[in-house]
């Protein structure tokens, strides 16, 4: 007789192991789920795919003439459009993901309350979906980047500490929404709205320099500037990182622990308040 594979329901709590290889023995799930998402987002797939092309190039065309034409921020030692896509794409893994996932279970109500399985995985597929919708910015990226003639050099191995911790906020934040709204639904939709606001707080299409001097250093705070930094400093576009990307950095670690026990903490009562 072949072996096979017993999930066992309970309503006792899983220990942190536990609920890990839960997660692992249903990874298959997150697959399936971000497939499902996509071919229902692009259904009508010229208008779904002209709308994920044409968006971002209206935004990096309006924040260009805007920013770099009338107001003259344009004072970078590479092209201001290299500057506004690099914070665009940032801030677009940012807010998609905590906007996605914040709403990701009421959303998917009728899976969670027919289904067995860590509900983390429903977050965690939201992950895949926003990652592959800012392909072609990243690619735009790219292609102005070698357009310029930007040498690269040994920073851009950095790179990818960037795109983890843009991924990691922007999950966290989410993932505490989505575990707040379970009770109280008006966190999902409020909070996103809120958290939108900090566009203008973080560097995504002017520069620090012109924040009073006192003030420039404290913007990195925000876990999301830190990282934007990062990325930015490993294609070069900057010289240099602030220290307090460091405290970014660690309010984002620090978050992320944060929303994910709370997360686990909710699983028992998610089915009973969906």
């Amino acid at each position: 007789m072949e072996n096979q594979h017993i999930q066992i329901i309970s309503a006792k709590s899983d220990s942190l192991k536990e609920y890990l290889l839960k997660i692992f023995r249903n990874r298959f799930l997150i697959q399936t789920l971000a497939k499902r998402d996509l071919k229902i987002k692009y259904a009508q797939m010229w208008l779904g795919l002209g709308w994920t092309v044409g968006s971002p190039l209206i935004s990096v065309a309006i924040y260009t003439l805007f920013f770099g034409y009338f107001l003259h921020l344009n004072t970078f030692k590479y092209p201001y459009l290299l500057y506004v896509l690099s914070g665009l794409i940032a801030w677009n893994i940012f807010s998609q993901l905590y906007t996605n996932i914040s709403s990701s279970l009421l959303s998917n109500r009728d899976i969670i309350t027919k289904m067995a399985f860590p509900k983390i995985i429903i977050p965690l597929s939201k992950v895949i979906n926003v990652l592959i919708e800012n392909v072609f910015l990243f690619v735009l990226f790219i292609v102005a980047f070698a357009f310029f003639y930007i040498p690269l050099n040994w920073k851009i191995v950095v790179f990818p500490i960037a795109l983890l911790g843009l991924i990691l906020t922007g999950f966290s934040i989410g993932l505490l929404l989505a575990a707040l709204s379970i009770k109280k639904r008006d966190v999902s939709l409020a909070a996103p709205n809120l958290i939108n606001m900090s566009v203008w707080i973080t560097p995504v299409f002017y520069p620090v320099s012109i924040i009073p001097h006192v003030f420039q250093n404290y913007i990195y705070i925000n876990p999301v500037a830190a990282y934007l930094d990062i990325f930015r400093w490993s294609f070069g576009l900057i010289d240099e990182i602030s220290y307090f990307s460091a405290i970014g950095i660690i309010i984002s670690c620090v978050l992320f622990l944060v929303s994910f026990l709370l997360f686990k903490k909710s699983e028992n009562f998610i089915v009973e308040y969906i």
